[in-house]
């Protein structure tokens, strides 16, 4: 009998830290950063946020000055065994994110984008 508790401990076990890695993604989050090729963007609006929803709902929202000046919603859906975030947004393509960072208050995303030389990543902070 012990020998049959031990993997299903485990199954529980990364289930549970699946579970966990998922609900760190879910919230609010402002850009603190983004980096082209290492390259620092000079940030053009006030305040640059993403909101993940637990039903696999996203919005993201641009600011100038206090009022919202650009929304949009779409899916996500992260692959927690490649670490991979997909977003797909209207209007916008389907982009692939890998998880470079996540806490309770930080997340990086870098682009996963087999087509060019340009690697992308973004720096938020929990809102």
């Amino acid at each position: 009998m012990k020998s049959l508790k031990t993997p299903l401990i485990l199954v529980l076990v990364f289930t549970l830290l699946s579970f966990q890695s998922i609900d760190k993604i879910i919230g609010k989050w402002e850009i603190d950063k983004v980096t082209v090729n290492t390259v620092e963007q000079e940030k053009e609006e006030d305040r640059n946020y993403i909101e993940f929803l637990e039903n696999g709902i996203v919005n993201s929202y641009i600011t100038n000055e206090g009022t919202i000046d650009t929304e949009h919603s779409g899916t996500w859906i992260y692959n927690e065994d490649k670490n991979i975030l997909t977003v797909k947004e209207e209007y916008v393509p389907e982009e692939e994110y890998k998880i470079v960072k996540l806490d309770n208050e930080n997340l990086i995303m870098k682009s996963v984008n087999k087509e060019e030389d340009v690697v992308i990543e973004i720096y938020f902070k929990r809102k």
